[in-house]
């Protein structure tokens, strides 16, 4: 599996990187501190799967994921954010995410997460709601 992993956090990109490429195996073909140098990359035809952070200065993830999916319909994102109460599902699916996991538990459920997106299947956490609109 190839992943490129997005995040303004350079410690947490760093720490979810190594557990994607030591402890899980996975190919970690890129990664980004911002949105908009994930919308610049000439890799996009070769992921998997994108792990995007939600909440980023110069763009945010749903505004990128937008983006990305408006050019590329094959890719699959996963959001990953620490400000779950932020996130509701419906944003999540209308903007095109497939999964989510909170960043509180990235290493407990990035496996599964990740393996269920691969294999076409959404993956989010029976907490988020649903925003009345």
């Amino acid at each position: 599996m190839k992943l490129i992993v997005v995040d303004d956090n350079k410690s947490f990109l760093e720490a979810v990187t190594f557990f994607l490429e030591e402890k899980l195996h996975f190919n970690v073909i890129d990664k980004f501190n911002s949105g908009i140098e994930l919308l610049d990359s000439y890799k996009l035809n070769q992921v998997d799967i994108i792990l995007l952070d939600i909440e980023m200065p110069d763009m945010d993830g749903f505004e990128v994921a937008k983006r990305l999916l408006y050019k590329y319909h094959h890719l699959k994102i996963v959001a990953v954010t620490n400000h779950t109460d932020k996130v509701f599902l419906n944003d999540l699916i209308s903007s095109g995410f497939k999964g989510f996991v909170p960043k509180n538990t990235v290493f407990d459920h990035m496996s599964k997460t990740l393996n269920q997106v691969y294999n076409n299947e959404y993956s989010f956490p029976n907490y988020l709601k649903i925003k009345n609109l």
